[in-house]
């Protein structure tokens, strides 16, 4: 009961605070003469407000010491963050509209990625400071923050999806591969085939990612000129990292003992053969958006320059060659049935610039 009333006073002080800070800033942007609508340029109110809450999960979380108020500093810290993004994304004009899933994404990843670090100097604070008295510390593991595992599992879905969205943006990569960093450090403390999984697929993304900018042309381009070469340029990464997945699980294969994965690496091995299939089944579907896009009814030119044709043929090829060194290297004939459809794509790419097809490209 007590604590319940120290929390509810610390959150009463804060608002009053919160509320003293915004009519104080008020009163001298008047007493100057400025006008009322500024207030925006110097200051921002829920940046003060989400201060304040994560005041109060902090504090409880440091007099209640339990461990399970962790996941609620964690997703707390995540929504204050949120809120931050979308109040300047209010203020802003369209362009910062625009970088709302980006500021999203980077807030999850980081957070995701902060407590994930946390976890590991508290550890490694403790190991250091066991002797003399202490020395059953050594033998200690990772703190335990019941809950933790699935929010930060969480965290990191939420950037994959934005990262998605926001893939022709120049902090998706670097956000997608911190927070790659962050889940295949949980799975290298507990194995899970999940944060496996989902560091593969940010991995994935934040190599698609880095060339994506370079080519996105600004908001006064055609769309429907631009996403032809987008779609060109996704297929190369998504090649390496299909040839790649595979290179790097018959590398783990050493970890093996008599087919037994016991470590980390070896217990990735189907994730990265499971990573490297859906980058190609990816790579597939950007070429077949690549080829047919002369055939939508919105395209504005045939995408048939000799530009275009070099670097199309160039994606196809490279994928082929990904796919057909992936199935040498597992023998399996979903990647040989992969494979030969990509080849079946080359030729319809080949056949729609042609003019080849029933329909005529549309001009």
């Amino acid at each position: 009961m007590y604590l319940g009333g120290a929390i509810g006073a610390i959150f009463v002080a804060c608002l009053l605070v919160v509320e003293g800070l915004d009519t104080a800033i008020a009163l001298s942007l008047g007493l100057r003469g400025e006008s009322v609508e500024t207030r925006a340029i110097h200051t921002t109110p829920a940046l003060y407000h989400a201060v304040g809450l994560l005041v109060i999960a902090f504090v409880a979380q440091v007099v209640t010491r339990q461990r399970g108020q962790v996941v609620w500093l964690f997703c707390s810290l995540i929504l204050a963050g949120w809120w931050v993004v979308l109040d300047q994304a209010a203020r802003g004009d369209l362009a910062a509209a625009r970088a709302v899933p980006t500021g999203l994404a980077a807030v999850a990843g980081s957070v995701s990625a902060l407590f994930v670090v946390t976890q590991g100097l508290i550890r490694q604070h403790r190991r250091q400071h066991a002797w003399p008295d202490r020395l059953a510390r050594l033998g200690e593991g990772y703190p335990v923050w019941p809950g933790f595992r699935p929010a930060a599992a969480a965290g990191g879905l939420t950037v994959l999806l934005l990262g998605c969205l926001a893939v022709t943006s120049y902090l998706t990569a670097p956000v997608a591969a911190i927070t790659a960093a962050a889940m295949f450090g949980l799975a290298h403390r507990q194995w899970s085939p999940n944060l496996g999984r989902l560091g593969a697929a940010l991995v994935t993304l934040a190599v698609v990612a880095i060339p994506m900018p370079w080519f996105a042309t600004g908001s006064g381009e055609v769309l429907s000129d631009t996403l032809p070469i987008l779609f060109n340029v996704a297929v190369f990464p998504l090649a390496w990292m299909t040839f790649h997945w595979h290179w790097l699980a018959g590398v783990w294969v050493q970890q093996l003992d008599d087919g037994r994965a016991w470590t980390t690496a070896g217990h990735m091995i189907p994730v990265a053969h499971r990573a490297g299939f859906f980058s190609g089944v990816f790579g597939l579907l950007a070429t077949v958006q690549m080829s047919i896009w002369p055939q939508n009814f919105f395209a504005t030119t045939l995408d048939d320059s000799p530009g275009r044709w070099w670097a199309g043929l160039a994606a196809v090829a490279a994928l082929i060659a990904a796919q057909m060194v992936a199935a040498l290297m597992t023998q399996k004939r979903t990647i040989v049935a992969l494979m030969v459809l990509t080849v079946s794509v080359g030729g319809l790419f080949i056949a729609v610039r042609l003019g080849l097809l029933l329909f005529p490209p549309a001009r």
